[in-house]
């Protein structure tokens, strides 16, 4: 049958129910003559005594799940009088069995459970009493843990409840995909006005402004309808602007100003000459946040001591800028998040190849709860984007159809505002680089807006062969931006695996007067890294290319102890592997060198190997 869904049903019960197993394959043709022909889909069994294959695990039941793990859709349990033998994680091989279907369920994993409780017709002196004692214990279990079983007399009426319960089942399932895929449609629908409905608060706010009228009340309608990634801005910067003044700010305008300033992506102190002292406006906890996100691209490696959502994310972020991954690593496990900041969790998660696993699993969980679309779409473009499959896990073509856009299409429009097409850059020459002439804030301004884009969102720039932002727009932004925020501009540069490009970001570091200390600092810290078995793989070849060109402006006499027991051990274990980043790498960092010493010790380690 074409274009027709299997699903896999795997059957678990002990030895007295072999009837009602073969009974299931009955029932499973008849349902696939009748109504699995209308709605497109058929039901085939999985059973151990057919589908397993002789093997060793740890134990007997443990061969049975690994080869039955992940293959099945249904599972249907089966009990009458006896409960089974027991393994070593469980009663028996069934309530084992179940467990593992039951956490499946739990995850999204398969779609429903079905349990069936039969009445015996053994006399009494055939049960064993032991055994029905831990049938009723475990039946009463399974209620309290909210799944709905069904009992049944003889046969017959086993055959008639499974069948009436697929066709229920199944009847339901339609119903209810008609039911979602229109609620989906008006979700849509209201997800692309969205920006639109946000826009015209902002622009009610503005007049309200010059009208010098009370903007209380649109206040609460914008943190209410909230848009976290605002495409256009002019209301918000033209508000800004309107308050730029000597006069203090009233508690409404202050609510309002530091919302507008968050929407178009720019830095509290960028408006110290009017607001420094502004006791309004520094009570506003979002003006608070501000701050600490500026300590943060400006290179602070203070503790954040608040445990809110916000400030665990800011305080990952404060170790990536810094290259601490082991103490990312470790407040990301540790993070409990809610709402939207699940997605950064799971992307800080995923360039961890032992977190990269449950990274899925936990956007799946929140693309399957989330009600808002907008935030679905970005889970799902999240979810397709770390995912190695393909065709991709998840279709984003409703969304498409109405017109969202999620957030790498966000990022190219931000870059569509800054100058020109951009082009990679080439490597830099001794005399220096083209420097565009005249005011380039505006430049800054917008390069800002994208930066904080990226951090807000949590994405990574690129990841497993695909990318959210292509290299040389990264560059244009980058070269706006790193001589003020270079910690920021270090770690998103080296997500990437353009040898010619990090080699060039790495000279305008190392060839910038006024970022000597910051080489210094991040080389030896980059050195370290590399050493580091928690550093994400993703970045550890970006790394070496950026820094590679580093050494040369900071003292032989401060990195080279540290460099030969980093980088050069682990090229000295690598050198049979060919040529790679590392011996990239350490051939500048020997070009660099002019100590006798250190050329000597260098080529007496290479001599020993």
């Amino acid at each position: 049958m074409n274009n027709v869904k299997d699903y896999k049903c795997f059957i678990a019960s002990p030895g007295d129910t072999k009837e009602e197993r073969d009974l299931c394959e009955e029932v499973f043709n008849e349902i696939n003559n009748g109504i699995g022909k209308n709605l497109g889909f058929q039901l085939s069994s999985l059973r151990w005594e057919k589908d397993v294959y002789s093997s060793i695990g740890d134990y007997g039941q443990d061969v049975i799940n690994k080869q039955i793990d992940a293959k099945y859709d249904f599972f249907i349990g089966i009990m009458k009088s006896r409960f089974g033998t027991p393994t070593p994680t469980a009663g028996s091989g069934t309530e084992e069995e179940f467990n593992n279907a039951f956490e499946k369920y739990r995850n999204g994993e398969i779609d429903n459970i079905f349990f069936f409780f039969g009445n015996t017709k053994e006399s009494l002196n055939d049960i064993d009493p032991d055994q029905f004692k831990h049938v009723l214990e475990f039946k009463k279990r399974i209620h309290n843990q909210g799944l709905l079983s069904m009992e049944y007399v003889g046969l017959e009426d086993f055959k008639q409840k499974l069948r009436r319960n697929f066709e229920n089942y199944f009847t339901d399932k339609k119903n209810r995909k008609r039911k979602v895929a229109k609620q989906d449609d008006k979700a849509l629908i209201c997800a692309r006005t969205v920006s639109y409905d946000y826009r015209k608060l902002w622009e009610t706010a503005m007049t309200l402004l010059h009208k010098n009228d009370s903007t209380q009340h649109i206040y609460t309608l914008l943190t209410k309808s909230k848009n976290r990634f605002c495409k256009i801005i002019f209301s918000q910067e033209h508000i800004v602007n309107h308050l730029m003044t000597n006069e203090p700010l009233t508690k409404e305008k202050a609510e309002l100003f530091a919302l507008a300033v968050s929407d178009i992506g720019q830095l509290p102190s960028y408006y110290n000459n009017c607001h420094k002292d502004d006791t309004e406006l520094n009570k506003q906890s979002l003006w608070i946040q501000l701050k600490e996100r500026e300590k943060s691209l400006s290179g602070s490696t203070e503790l954040i001591y608040t445990t809110d959502d916000t400030s665990t994310y800011e305080q990952i972020q404060r170790c990536l800028f810094h290259l601490d991954f082991s103490k990312s690593k470790a407040l990301v496990n540790s993070w409990n998040p809610k709402n939207f900041w699940v997605q950064h969790k799971a992307m800080r998660m995923a360039v961890y190849p032992e977190l990269y696993n449950s990274s899925r699993v936990l956007l799946k969980k929140a693309i399957a709860t989330e009600t808002n679309s907008t935030e679905k779409f970005y889970e799902i473009i999240l979810a397709n984007y770390i995912s190695s499959e393909w065709p991709r896990p998840f279709s984003i073509d409703e969304f498409l159809k109405y017109g969202l856009e999620g957030q790498g299409d966000l990022l190219n429009s931000m870059m569509a505002n800054l100058r020109g097409k951009e082009e990679k850059p080439k490597r830099r020459g001794w005399i220096g680089s083209t420097h565009y002439l005249g005011d380039n804030n505006g430049d800054y301004c917008k390069s800002l807006r994208i930066l904080q884009f990226i951090v807000d969102s949590g994405i990574y720039l690129n990841l497993q062969g695909t990318y959210m932002f292509e290299v040389a727009s990264w560059y244009k932004v980058f070269t706006n931006l790193y001589e003020h925020f270079p910690y920021p501009c270090f770690f998103y540069s080296i997500q990437y695996a353009d040898r010619d490009v990090l080699r060039r970001i790495g000279e305008d570091y190392a060839y910038n007067e006024g970022l000597q200390a910051f080489v210094q600092d991040i080389l030896l810290k980059s050195m370290s890294s590399i050493a580091n078995g928690d550093t994400p793989p993703l970045f550890r070849n970006g790394i070496l290319h950026v820094t590679a060109a580093m050494y040369i402006a900071v003292d032989e006499y401060i990195w080279f102890d540290l460099f030969v027991e980093t980088v050069f051990a682990e090229f000295c274990r690598e050198i049979k592997s060919g040529y790679n980043e590392l011996e990239f790498n350490v051939k500048l960092a020997i070009g660099s060198l002019k100590g006798t010493d250190h050329i000597k010790n260098v080529f007496i380690r290479l001599l020993s190997m």
